[in-house]
């Protein structure tokens, strides 16, 4: 009998997209972990989908495009049709909308 050994050939944009998966699900650990965000800038990618970032902040992506067309929330990038956020938005974002702070 012969064996059939299947080989997984993956492309670059796969590997990125496990990799960003893998970060995100790491990120959101940490999250449930410390019980806030993590304000450490080299925990986030330098750019997020609304997935992402509806995870981080414990949103859901609606709220997020919710957001967008009232025209508030956290300030997006359009890369063709995608919306994208950038890290030093959402960090200043939530700097800026901090209640308590001195």
């Amino acid at each position: 009998m012969k064996k059939i050994v299947s080989t997984m050939v993956l492309t670059l944009h796969q590997i990125s997209i496990i990799l960003s998966q893998v970060t995100m699900i790491s990120i959101a650990t940490t999250i449930r972990m410390r019980g806030a965000f993590p304000m450490d800038p080299g925990l986030l990618p330098p750019l997020l989908t609304a997935d992402q970032l509806a995870e981080l902040l414990q949103t859901t992506p609606a709220a997020l495009a919710q957001d967008r067309y009232q025209g508030r929330g956290v300030p997006y990038t359009r890369v063709g049709r995608r919306i994208r956020y950038l890290k030093d938005d959402v960090l200043k974002y939530l700097r800026d909308n901090r209640i308590g702070a001195a």
